[in-house]
């Protein structure tokens, strides 16, 4: 059975939250980071019950690490109308900050999987 847990890393003045589903067995598969579009969160890749893309290939033995891109999600803290944070810091500070921290805690390369937005 895949287990899923919260990681959350902390950034600037917030916490990205990661979604972190783990195969059933130790692997050496690279790591599978997943970027949700604009108008939703990471839970377009997952559910709680297992079912989802980022289930799946956690099923056929990769780490998945889904991302809830600054204010979406389960990342704090939520959007409000005087923040400063716009596509521009996502792109250059946000998604960087993910990619490091997988990458780092696995000592090798990772696949990218994104949706609408997050494939720019």
């Amino acid at each position: 059975m895949i287990k899923q847990n919260s990681l959350f890393l902390p950034q600037q003045d917030h916490q990205l939250h990661l979604r972190y589903i783990t195969p059933e067995q130790p692997t050496d598969k690279a790591p599978v980071l997943m970027l949700h579009g604009a108008m939703e969160d990471g839970r377009i890749f997952y559910t709680e019950s297992g079912k989802g893309l980022a289930c799946y290939l956690a099923g056929k033995g990769y780490p998945v690490y889904v991302l809830d891109m600054r204010a979406r999600g389960r990342s704090t803290p939520p959007f409000t109308q005087d923040n400063q944070h716009g596509q521009y810091e996502s792109i250059a500070i946000t998604i960087p900050a993910a990619h490091r921290f997988v990458s780092e805690r696995h000592k090798q390369p990772l696949h990218w999987i994104a949706h609408s937005w997050g494939e720019c």
